[in-house]
């Protein structure tokens, strides 16, 4: 891709060389499941075994429950209180800290935001 997206080129793998004046700003690799990682370390060199114990969506300096739940409705786009009850249910949502189905009950407040947006799906059934 070539600055502001103007135009895109095509080149032969075998007669194409890559060469930067400067590193990589950034530096990841793609997971088994097809993500992508990009750690938050100051190390040049980032690999898969690289040890890196914060990431990206980190909850786990949010002070409050109340705080940590909003965060994730807010990150899931969000769905209705009762999508999401059921997806917690269902064992969707087990790798997201501290959402639970009495932790949703008690602080996602259902708002006439999130209810006019769901309603503009199309209704099932109808041609």
């Amino acid at each position: 891709f070539h600055p502001l997206g103007q135009k895109v080129t095509v080149h032969d793998i075998n007669l194409f060389k890559l060469s930067t004046s400067k590193p990589a700003l950034l530096q990841g690799w793609r997971e088994a499941g097809g993500l992508w990682t990009v750690p938050l370390a100051n190390d040049t060199a980032m690999s898969p075994s690289l040890n890196v114990n914060k990431a990206a969506m980190s909850v786990y300096e949010i002070p409050s429950r109340k705080e940590v739940v909003r965060f994730h409705h807010a990150a899931l786009w969000f769905p209705t209180k009762a999508t999401l009850l059921a997806a917690i249910w269902h064992g969707n949502l087990v790798t997201f800290p501290g959402l639970t189905t009495t932790n949703v009950t008690k602080h996602v407040q259902e708002s006439n935001k999130t209810q006019k947006g769901h309603m503009k799906q199309t209704k099932q059934g109808v041609r």
